[in-house]
């Protein structure tokens, strides 16, 4: 086909312009998807690192507890504040309701985070 008028010119040079432009458009989308694919394994890493946190934040509630309840530090505290008006009911009250609650804490941490990466484990294999 022979170009005889300026129109074929014109055409055929707005045609060079839109291939440069969809080889830049298809370069900088492969820059983007590389992009993507990198933040993508950084935002597991960091998923991953706070399940680990959450996990030794449990455990170290648990640790506490098991503590407390081993420790010599109660039966001190009550016997100190026997000459107290309720003779030691509020402290002994107090310190049950914080060591159970570190206990609660802990556990609930370790099964939260236990459920989060089952949960994400079974979308996996699904996807697959």
């Amino acid at each position: 086909m022979t170009c005889r008028d300026k129109r074929c010119v014109e055409i055929t040079s707005i045609n060079l312009r839109l291939a440069k432009m969809a080889k830049g458009i298809l370069s900088s989308m492969q820059v983007l998807m590389e992009n993507l694919k990198q933040t993508m394994t950084l935002n597991r890493n960091k998923r991953n690192s706070k399940i680990v946190r959450l996990y030794i934040v449990g455990s170290l509630c648990m640790l506490c507890y098991f503590i407390l309840e081993n420790s010599n530090i109660i039966p001190e505290l009550v016997e100190k504040s026997n000459t107290l008006r309720y003779k030691g009911f509020v402290t002994f009250f107090l310190i049950g309701l914080l060591k159970y609650g570190i206990l609660i804490i802990g556990i609930g941490i370790i099964i939260i985070s236990s459920f989060l990466l089952f949960r994400k484990k079974t979308k996996i294999e699904v996807s697959i």
